[in-house]
This record gives C-alpha cells, sequence and structure tokens, in this order.
C-alpha cells in the first residue's frame, strides 16, 4: 500500500509517516511512503486517489460541530458536508447527531449530542489522531501575540505593545 503525505504543509508531515508506516510494517503491512507537495496531494485527495489521507485539523469556532461537518460527517456537497472527507468516513449516527445538534438552541443538549458523535467516531475508529500540534508563535519587543483558535496565523494576531 502506498502511503501519501504532503511534504509542504504540517510540521513533520513526512517523519511522521514514516513511522506509523515502520509500525504498519512491523504488524505485516507493506506499506511506501510517497511525500507530494501539498497541491499535488490535495487535488488526489479531493479526486478520492488516496488510499490513507494525512490531515491536520485547526478548529475555528472550539466546538465539535466544526470538524464533524468538514472531516466526519457523510460527503454531500449539496449540504455543505464532508468537504474535507478525504477517508470518505460515513455513519448514518453522526450525521443525524450534527443535524440533531445544528437544531438545538440549548447549550447543554447541544454540546451532550455533539460529544456523543463524537464517541461514536472514535469508537467506529473513523479517524485515528495521532497527536495535537503546539503552535510557538514569537515577537519583537513591543509586538504582543494573541494565538487564534483555528491555528492559524494571520497579521490581525499580532499589535503593538506600550
Amino acid at each position: 500500500m502506498t502511503v501519501h503525505v504532503p511534504g509542504d504543509r504540517y510540521p513533520q508531515a513526512p517523519e511522521v509517516m514514516q513511522a506509523v508506516a515502520q509500525f504498519w510494517t512491523r504488524i505485516g503491512v507493506k506499506v511506501q511512503l510517497e511525500v507530494l507537495p501539498w497541491a499535488v496531494y490535495a487535488g488526489k485527495a479531493n479526486k478520492n486517489e488516496l488510499a490513507i489521507s494525512v490531515i491536520a485539523w485547526g478548529n475555528g469556532t472550539g466546538e465539535a460541530a466544526y470538524a464533524l461537518t468538514n472531516i466526519l460527517t457523510t460527503v454531500d456537497s449539496s449540504k455543505g458536508q464532508g468537504a474535507s472527507n478525504w477517508g470518505h468516513y460515513s455513519n448514518p449516527l453522526v450525521d443525524k447527531a450534527l443535524a440533531d445538534s445544528t437544531a438545538e438552541f440549548d447549550e447543554a443538549k447541544r454540546r451532550k449530542i455533539l460529544q456523543d458523535s463524537v464517541q461514536v467516531v472514535s469508537d467506529d475508529v473513523g479517524i485515528i489522531p495521532l497527536f495535537h500540534y503546539q503552535n510557538i508563535w514569537a515577537a519583537r519587543k513591543g509586538l504582543k501575540v494573541e494565538p487564534l483558535v483555528s491555528d492559524r496565523t494571520a497579521a490581525t494576531m499580532v499589535t503593538e505593545q506600550p
């Protein structure tokens, strides 16, 4: 099996996938690693040409619905769901939970629905999280950096500090 990985998108992605490939080789899965530029990798992933996909996901909203909608609901472009679900994970319970959560205005009930759906994904092993990035920003004296929830870097994060 060939495992493709973007070489210019995520910190140390090729090295991480090399380690994963070695683990799989130890259990008898023959793996070849192919490192691709992000533009090529993403194009292949969008066309469902990869046996396994590697993705990092920053959460722009801070709640599970954001990741569920984009990477864990059944791919359905008419509903705007599963746009980055390159593994084509699909579970009707997760799809229903997302629909229910978007209609629920009680915050505690909504949180419970989303927590339950994340548990379903975990039980299914719909994705295999390897680690969480810890982003580090630095600035010269006189500047203050306020990181975004999304893990993205933007000029608006930096302000002058007296």
